[in-house]
């Protein structure tokens, strides 16, 4: 959470890390993601009756201006551009009683995301330091190789199929997780642990979105 109001106030006590080394020397980063993932979303009712202006006033939101806009405020009001001409929230936001993140959701839809709207490494900061940007960056060597692709769309049967094997799934490693790391289980049971994600549906689900990512690139 480098983000986040406890972490802005223990930042100069903060260093990166690499990745641990396994026990067969490899050493690699996974907790990543394609950076699409999180696509911004809106909906038009039956009752608009200004649909194209409504078009305008989202479109506005990919530009960089609107991009500013969307993720900083009213310049002079809520943020200030620094000498690089980087946008900055402005001190009474970033330090406000209540905590960071509470007033900078007054002024935008940045702590809920997924709002569509263009990030760039001008307005990328906004909840991300620079000192957890650059640790970040130390972690590109140590990425995975192949690309990660986005879930592909399924149809209403195969979408419902996938979401009851997601919730048991994610249900049974949020609890193993914990297991492993309290020491209630050893590593001994790692076989078992991966055994049971199987019975659970593991491997219909990846036939599932596999089925719909071929279909997607006929």
């Amino acid at each position: 959470m480098p983000y986040s109001d406890v972490f802005i106030n223990v930042e100069d006590q903060f260093i990166g890390y690499p990745p641990l080394k396994g026990p067969y020397g490899d050493q690699f980063w996974a907790d990543v993601n394609n950076g699409v993932n999180a696509i911004g979303a809106f909906a038009i009712s039956n009752t608009n009756k200004n649909i194209e202006a409504s078009l305008r006033w989202v479109d506005y939101f990919y530009s960089d201006e609107g991009s500013i806009f969307y993720r900083y405020g009213i310049e002079g009001q809520t943020f200030n551009f620094d000498r690089n001409g980087n946008p900055v929230i402005i001190d009474s936001i970033l330090r406000a009683p209540e905590g960071f993140m509470t007033a900078l959701g007054k002024i935008n839809l940045v702590p809920g995301g997924g709002g569509p709207h263009l990030i760039t490494d001008k307005t990328d900061g906004i909840v991300a330091s620079n000192l957890t940007k650059q640790i970040a960056a130390d972690l590109a060597p140590y990425l995975p190789k192949a690309p990660y692709f986005l879930r592909p769309a399924l149809n209403e049967i195969n979408q419902e199929r996938a979401n009851a094997i997601l919730q048991d799934l994610n249900r049974y490693r949020d609890e193993s997780v914990t297991k492993f790391i309290v020491g209630e289980w050893g590593f001994d049971r790692w076989d078992e642990y991966c055994r049971t994600l199987d019975r659970i549906g593991l491997p219909e689900l990846e036939r599932i979105y596999q089925a719909a990512f071929d279909a997607s690139r006929r």
